[in-house]
């Protein structure tokens, strides 16, 4: 009999290629990359100091302390600047730097931004480096020469985030410099997490790279600041997974951006002591939850707006009051609900323009919307095919948008399909299987089950934010976690959801985690 597993190999045969190890990137594959930076880095001079760029997302803060690690060992003076969310916006700006100065730097080096504004940055009187991972804009004229970006040059060789660009950088340093061979591990870990917090393709050199930061990370003493975070939000030291990192310690970091406390994160990080770590950890263990209870306040209204939209090819949600720093988790749960691209918005403190996110379901691509609205709508956006930002003068412009069939037609279709079982055809050496398919995420999710058929239920118990229960069928059972009222029973149901191990007492028990349900 054929097992479920190799049913869904069938069911996706690309799959079969992740079964195949790959090796670590190196910038062997990259001259272009390996040129550039040698470049940048044979013009820097002793006591001349170095600007750091950096963004406010975990992707942006972790790359920008790294580099800071890596060049401060080299005996180079630098300094970090971190855009404001609200007062300077995404990326790196020309007003930014006239209104901070920061063209009295000689060295710069802009981290996760600066694609589009390349142009810019050519014409500072400064030794100008970008590494930044976001899609070019189709209409901008860029500079190439000073532009590390896997868009222009490295297509094929995975959806590199900043933080695994970053660990290239380390690496090729580290062959001519011995002392930043010590730093390879925390940039390894580093690219582990900014992959999956910026929910990059998990295939080839990414999902090395997660991989290898996952089996690193386990008892992790690559940063003191760190290993302190994990122990906090993990106090069980149970296995830390591409779950744990993208549904715990991710969203932790990131809630500093969120919240315009950024800097917590890179005094997290260069703590050595655990005095000067568990400060910072705790405030961004703390903002986390304030991220949580706002994200949480705002879903229904985002889920009425969405209801109403179903008829288009992308929702679009917004409200005046909604914190700026959430809209990409308001945009990420409606389009994770309903299936579809959406873009959340909330409107500037300034009052003349709303600030939003927009993310898509896999296989679908959120910048083919803004690609083919006009410059009148989007004055300015970024990003990547699953996930975005935007400015506009109005939500409703773009729900008019949408009403054309050119921009329907090319954002693409979902391709996660369920696997079809009987509640008698799961086990735990049928679940086991699947962990060969691991790390799962962008380009190969977690797989989806279908169940159908008439159930009971036994043993309800109330756990957290729902319940607890076995589920029955004529053909066995299995251990159900379910966040709202119980599907109806005695009459035929079919049910959806992924399975976990979940901590229950001191075992794990692998539970069917019901997304929902129909019949």
């Amino acid at each position: 009999m054929t097992s479920l597993y190799q049913s869904y190999l069938s069911q996706h045969p690309h799959l079969k290629d992740l079964l195949v190890p790959q090796p670590l990137p190196t910038l062997s594959t990259f001259t272009t990359f390996r040129d550039k930076l040698d470049r940048w880095m044979g013009r820097l001079a002793p006591g001349e100091p170095i600007l750091i760029y950096g963004d406010y997302d975990a992707d942006g803060l972790l790359s920008s302390s790294i580099a800071d690690d890596c060049l401060r060992s080299l005996g180079y003076r630098t300094e970090i600047y971190i855009p404001d969310r609200i007062r300077d916006g995404y990326g790196f700006q020309s007003k930014t730097v006239v209104d901070h100065d920061l063209a009295r730097f000689r060295h710069m080096l802009i981290l996760d931004s600066g694609t589009n504004q390349s142009l810019y940055a050519s014409k500072l009187p400064s030794n100008v480096l970008i590494v930044d991972h976001h899609e070019p804009d189709p209409d901008a004229t860029l500079a190439l020469s000073l532009l590390i970006n896997p868009h222009l040059d490295y297509r094929g060789t995975g959806d590199f985030c900043t933080g695994s660009l970053m660990y290239l950088f380390v690496q090729h340093l580290a062959v001519r410099h011995p002392q930043i061979g010590k730093l390879l591990d925390r940039a390894l870990v580093y690219a582990m997490i900014t992959t999956l917090t910026d929910v990059c393709e998990l295939t080839g050199h990414n999902r090395t790279l997660v991989q290898r930061g996952l089996q690193r990370i386990q008892g992790s003493d690559v940063n003191f600041g760190l290993n302190t975070l994990i122990r906090m939000v993990n106090p069980n030291m149970d296995e830390i997974t591409e779950e744990t990192v993208g549904w715990t310690i991710g969203p932790t970091i990131n809630a500093a951006g969120r919240l315009l406390q950024p800097k917590a994160v890179l005094k997290l990080l260069s703590a050595t002591s655990l005095a000067e770590a568990v400060g910072p950890a705790e405030t961004l263990i703390q903002l986390n939850q304030v991220r949580r209870e706002l994200t949480k306040t705002c879903a229904a209204d985002a889920n009425g707006q969405a209801k109403a939209q179903l008829h288009q090819a992308a929702l679009v949600v917004y409200q005046p009051y909604w914190h700026l720093g959430i809209v990409g988790l308001i945009a990420a749960q409606v389009s994770n609900t309903y299936g579809k691209p959406t873009f959340a918005f909330g409107l500037h403190p300034s009052g003349e323009f709303w600030s939003g996110s927009g993310r898509a379901p896999e296989g679908q691509n959120i910048l083919h919307i803004a690609h083919q609205c006009a410059k009148s709508i989007l004055p300015g956006y970024g990003g990547h095919a699953g996930a975005m930002g935007l400015k506009l003068r109005h939500p409703k412009d773009l729900i008019d948008a949408l009403q054309s069939p050119t921009i329907a037609g090319g954002i693409g279709k979902p391709i996660a399909e369920p696997i079809s079982a009987a509640v008698g055809q799961v086990s735990n050496a049928a679940l086991a299987e699947f962990d060969m398919l691991r790390p799962f995420g962008q380009g190969n999710p977690k797989p989806t089950f279908h169940f159908y058929g008439t159930f009971t239920y036994a043993n309800p118990t109330k756990t957290g934010n729902g319940m607890m229960l076995t589920f029955c069928d004529r053909t066995g059972s299995f251990s159900a976690f379910w966040n709202e009222a119980v599907p109806p029973l005695n009459r035929s149901i079919q049910l959806y959801g992924q399975f976990g191990a979940p901590r229950l007492g001191d075992t794990r028990l692998p539970t069917f985690f019901i997304r929902k349900w129909q019949g």
